[in-house]
């Protein structure tokens, strides 16, 4: 053999290896590393598998942040439904905390830690391969069970119109075949809260294959009783998850995965490594974990909902406006990211900071009538400190900047259903600014068919008629919400704001990213300005129409700190593009986040509702797989053949 020829069969040797150690470093193994974790939701004892501190990246460059946690409701371990939702097809919603681009752990759920951390089960025997229940071996037994209804014989008996119970030794061939019958029964009929019921059943169907004649025989006499089922007391120690909003969207069926992230305050030996793309990089990777182990983790991955707000929502547009990875292709390389899609159905915003590079032009604009500064509280209370008047510098700064967000808007070719043009005279006034009237008038009267007992006086910048908003004083309103910011406080001169920061680099710290405050003897403080637009959610909606599909935007009317200019624009930009948008204004809002949660939920399981005969199919395979297990365990799927990569199984 040349040594050419042998030098070729090392690097393809070299290669498959490395292929196969990365894959195992990503796979995922959802009977291992995890603890249960209890809590009271709404007086109800909840149950859920946690999964925390989860690498999602092989060569994490800070490691404490480039993991996530996913959270899984037990029932759906025990083949039950949530809310009309299935272990394999409940929508699953990533979720991240980022606020002003500093980097951010994995949002943590509360709860009793009453189960040891889940150990690595290797299916070596037919038992473990069809165990499924929410903790391991000696682990398990030690924990607290509920008692169930139980027959004469001790077996389990199901609550429903067939018999999924068998004696493990005294069941003839025609019983068997009934069984099975039944549990295929039972998921055509949809009915796929069949519970660790099922795989007892299954289980009793491979042991009874297994008997011999003599054994198989016997039959049965005789009538079962049943006993009933005690509710247990809840448990005082236990935290209450009642507003907490991870619980919240588990109570709903959904399937919870929190996202740690870089940010721009990140170092690593003695350089940032979490400024501009980086967070956005670590969002994608995480979306690419979940569809490379999209066997092995719970939940449709075909129904991924990003929610965030402030910072996060950056990230979160930015991952639902385009899924091309290719211009990070290198990073996502050396961070050893899963060759997978990131692509997402859907995204929620919360209060989101968009557009950065507009957004001094549009507070200012939004803000015109406002030559103050002061932090206030809701509409009709006094401020919470004392006003303080631009200085001359800063009231040209202003005007300027109005002047800027005018031709900018103008620039965009905004239009209605119909074609007609949202845009602003020089005077800053226009068909955009009657746009956003109408929006805060649809909030406040939303608020009144809400609140019978509604006060008008609050808002005397409300044109009411018959008990309805029918429009507002729009400078009235800008002075009764206030204004938090100073001109130019987003792209500040002495580059002090995160958002400064944010548009950082690996040596310099902060940088200017709007033309109005980039110094030009100093470029090195001057961010490129592909860099700025490729971190512009609207930068891309002049080019192309998003990657996602669906969008649900909330803003508050009160929100006094970023411009609504800003969402709005980007709300329209995603109708113009065909995308389905769900935006409001939020009734004396300001910048908060998870409010109107109903409005979120009811969204979501609009989208992502599956029909029925996705959760009939869902519940026909989850049958058959677990029965194949039972039957044949050797051939049961593991980590390590589930994870191939997806791109190498394309070109299969």
């Amino acid at each position: 053999m040349g040594l050419t020829k042998l030098f070729r069969l090392t690097l393809i040797a070299g290669s498959l290896f490395a292929t196969s150690s990365w894959a195992q470093g990503l796979a995922f193994n959802p009977e291992s590393n995890y603890v249960i974790k209890t809590y009271l939701y709404q007086n109800k004892l909840v149950e859920v598998r946690a999964y925390e501190n989860i690498p999602y990246v092989t060569n994490p460059v800070k490691q404490e942040y480039q993991v996530l946690n996913i959270y899984i409701p037990v029932s759906y371990f025990n083949a039950n439904e949530i809310n009309g939702y299935s272990k394999t097809t409940a929508p699953i919603l990533l979720l991240n905390s980022m606020d002003d681009f500093t980097a951010v752990k994995p949002q943590e759920l509360p709860g009793k830690v009453n189960t040891p951390q889940g150990k690595q089960i290797a299916p070596a025997t037919q038992e473990q391969a069809v165990t499924t229940s929410s903790s391991t071996g000696e682990e398990q037994a030690k924990q607290p069970e509920f008692k169930l209804p139980l027959d004469s014989r001790g077996l389990i008996i199901l609550g429903n119109q067939y018999n999924l119970t068998l004696d493990t030794s005294r069941s003839t061939r025609q019983e068997v075949a009934t069984q099975i019958g039944n549990l295929v029964q039972t998921a055509r009929d949809g009915i796929a809260a069949i519970g660790s019921k099922v795989t007892s059943g299954v289980e009793n169907v491979r042991r009874s294959l297994s008997q011999s004649e003599e054994q198989l025989g016997q039959v049965v006499e005789g009538e079962d009783s049943l006993q009933n089922t005690p509710t247990p007391e809840p448990e005082t120690s236990l935290p209450e998850n009642g507003e907490h909003f991870i619980a919240q969207a588990l109570d709903r069926g959904y399937i919870v995965v929190s996202v740690g992230l870089r940010g721009s305050d990140s170092q690593s030996q003695g350089e940032y490594v979490g400024k501009n793309f980086a967070p956005l990089i670590d969002a994608k990777a995480a979306v690419k974990y979940l569809h490379f182990n999209q066997k092995q983790i719970p939940g449709d991955k075909e129904r991924i909902i990003a929610v965030a707000s402030h910072g996060g929502a950056t990230i979160a547009s930015l991952l639902g406006v385009s899924s091309d990875d290719q211009a990070y292709a290198s990073q996502f390389e050396q961070l050893g990211a899963a060759q997978a899609p990131s692509s997402i159905l859907g995204v929620a915003l919360y209060a989101p900071y968009l557009n950065l590079e507009h957004a001094d032009m549009a507070y200012e604009w939004g803000f015109s009538s406002v030559q103050e500064q002061q932090n206030r509280p809701l509409p009709g209370l006094i401020g919470l400190s004392r006003a303080q008047e631009f200085t001359p510098a800063q009231r040209q700064v202003s005007k300027e900047l109005q002047e800027q967000f005018i031709a900018y808007l103008n620039s965009l070719a905004l239009q209605d259903s119909k074609g007609k043009p949202y845009q602003l005279n020089s005077d800053g006034n226009g068909s955009f600014r009657t746009l956003v009237e109408q929006y805060i008038v649809q909030a406040a009267n939303e608020a009144i068919k809400q609140d019978p007992e509604f006060d008008f006086s609050w808002y005397p910048w409300l044109v009411v008629q018959q008990n309805q908003a029918t429009a507002i004083h729009i400078f009235a309103y800008q002075q009764e919400v206030g204004r938090a910011n100073f001109p130019q406080s987003f792209d500040k001169a002495n580059l002090s704001s995160p958002y400064n920061r944010f548009f950082g680099d690996h040596k310099e710290n902060a940088r200017h990213f709007t033309n109005f405050a980039q110094v030009a003897n100093q470029p090195q403080l001057n961010a490129p300005s592909e860099l700025v637009q490729g971190l512009n959610p609207s930068f891309y909606l002049e080019k192309q129409a998003p990657a996602s599909k669906y969008w649900w935007i909330r803003h508050g009317t009160f929100d006094n700190y970023f411009p609504l200019a800003l969402p709005i624009i980007f709300a329209q930009q995603l109708k113009q593009n065909k995308a389905e948008v769900d935006f409001k204004l939020a009734w004396n809002q300001a910048s908060f986040t998870y409010y109107n949660v109903p409005e979120l939920f009811a969204w979501i399981e609009q989208i992502s509702k599956p029909s029925f005969l996705e959760r009939t199919g869902a519940a026909v395979k989850d049958s058959i797989n677990r029965l194949g297990n039972a039957i044949s365990p050797g051939n049961a799927n593991s980590p390590s053949n589930e994870n191939a990569n997806p791109e190498q199984e394309k070109e299969k």
